[in-house]
Order: C-alpha cells, then structure tokens, then sequence
C-alpha cells in the first residue's frame, strides 16, 4: 500500500525570537554602564578634584580641564532673585539652571511653593537651557517626605525636567529648627528615600550639601551613591570625592540676573 509522505509542517518564528537577542546587546551594554537610569555619569567614585583640574572659560565660568572629563556651568536660583531674563542668561553662556521649587518651613513645618516656580521653570526652558530642580526639606517624617516628593513630581512632569532633581537639607543660620532633634541616620534615611522615590518616577536624584553636612550630619557613605552637590565656595575643593556637581560660589554675577546668583558647574566622564 502506497503511504503518502506528511508534509512537515514549517514551525513558524515568532519575530520576539529574533528581536530578543537584538535587544539585548543593546540593553546589557547600558545596564552595565547605568546609562538607562541616567544616573552613572554624575557618580564618580575615585579620589576627589584638585585645583589644577579647573580653570576659568572665556565667559569668566569655571570648568574643568581634567582629562576624560566635561562640564557645563549653570545658576540655582528661586523667587529671591526675583525676575529673571533667561533669553538673556543663555546669551551670558548659560547651559543650564537648578530651580528652587519650594520649601517646607523649618519651624512650623508648613510646605510652601517657591513663588516664581512655576514662571522660572518654563521660561528658563523656552530660553533654551537645561532644567533641573532642587527642594529645601525640613520632613521629619515618611509622610512628610512622600507629601514633598508628589509635590515636586507633579512639577517635574508637567515641565519635563532634563537634569537633576536635588534634595536639600540643611540647619537653619540661626541654629533652632525642626530637623536638630533628627538624628543622623534619620536624617540621612530621608535623604535617601527622597532619592529612592525620584529615581523610581525616571529623573536623576542628587544630595545637596557643603562638606559638613555631608560628612557630619548625615551618613555620607550611605548617600554618595547618588549624585553628589556639593556646596564649597573655595579655590581648592576639600570633599574627598569626585562630586557630580560644584557650587561654587554665591556672589556670581550673570546677565538677566539682578544681584547676586549661585554659580554651579556641572561634571560628567566623557
């Protein structure tokens, strides 16, 4: 009896199948150099900087000049420098601007908004700079923490922020304040559970701080996992460690700006 041969039926490839290993010779190269969460190349995690590793532009800005490095320069600013002409910023050689978007009280603990958040936010980034934030913390507790994290994300994703989000604790001038009965590890906790939140929701966290509240008042070693902003208006940088970004100093002079302005410079490898 003559038996006819079964056709072979030809198994079908799913596109996923050949898309899959594409993918992730993309993916494996970034997951292992952080790229995806945008946060690797603010951390630097060597020795710190020297003085001879920064020189001053054409434009009067500091930048570095260490090999394998790059930098751009840029002003934090909120509602005590008043109104602001960003056009006339970015012309002044500008790259980017930290804005304060608002504060909790550091006595009664009331939240407030910065009362030119809003204006500088979208101005500075119609002007064509770079848009970060920063928030002045006094949260004593998780609740109060999350209230100041849904409150500077729904600004962030409103205005599409491209550069850091900065967390900024710090002692009232005149020494009293909410935060002096936080010990050090809880105020380091906030700290990083502020961090925490804003990596989740896809921006890039950063702690801000000159040397001693990072070395005394918090645990740094626990938070320099993260970017580093780091206040010290000195010639000669004292944090032993590559931070991601410098203030520099308080008395920067910009046009657009009226008075005084904090001036930043920015670090990433190359």
């Amino acid at each position: 009896m003559y038996m006819a041969k079964k056709k072979r039926r030809r198994r079908k490839v799913r596109w996923t199948r050949l898309l899959l290993p594409c993918v992730l010779i993309l993916v494996i190269p970034l997951l292992l150099t952080g790229c995806i969460k945008g946060i690797s190349y603010l951390i630097h995690k060597d020795d710190g900087f020297i003085k001879e590793e920064f020189a001053t532009s054409s434009d009067g800005y500091l930048e570095i000049i260490k090999e394998g490095y790059e930098s751009e320069v840029g002003v934090d600013v909120s509602s005590f420098q008043g109104d602001i002409n960003w056009y006339s910023v970015k012309e002044a050689g500008i790259d980017f601007a930290i804005i304060r978007v608002g504060f909790r009280d550091g006595n009664t603990g009331v939240l407030y908004e910065d009362p030119l958040a809003y204006k500088n936010l979208e101005n500075a980034k119609n002007a064509g700079l770079k848009v970060g934030m920063y928030f002045y913390s006094s949260a004593i507790n998780e609740e109060e923490l999350k209230e100041e994290v849904d409150f500077v994300l729904q600004m962030a994703n409103e205005y599409k922020v491209d550069y850091p989000i900065a967390y900024d604790m710090e002692p009232m001038l005149d020494g009293s304040g909410r935060i002096n009965d936080l010990t050090r590890e809880q105020k380091t906790k906030m700290a990083i559970r502020f961090c925490d939140f804003i990596e989740d929701a896809g921006y890039t966290p950063m702690v801000y701080g000159n040397q001693d509240w990072l070395e005394n008042q918090i645990l740094f070693n626990d938070v320099k996992k993260y970017g580093i902003w780091y206040a010290g208006y000195v010639e000669q940088p004292t944090l032993d460690f590559k931070f991601a970004m410098w203030q520099y100093s308080g008395t920067g002079k910009v046009n657009g700006i009226a008075g005084n302005v904090d001036m930043n410079i920015l670090i990433r490898k190359k």
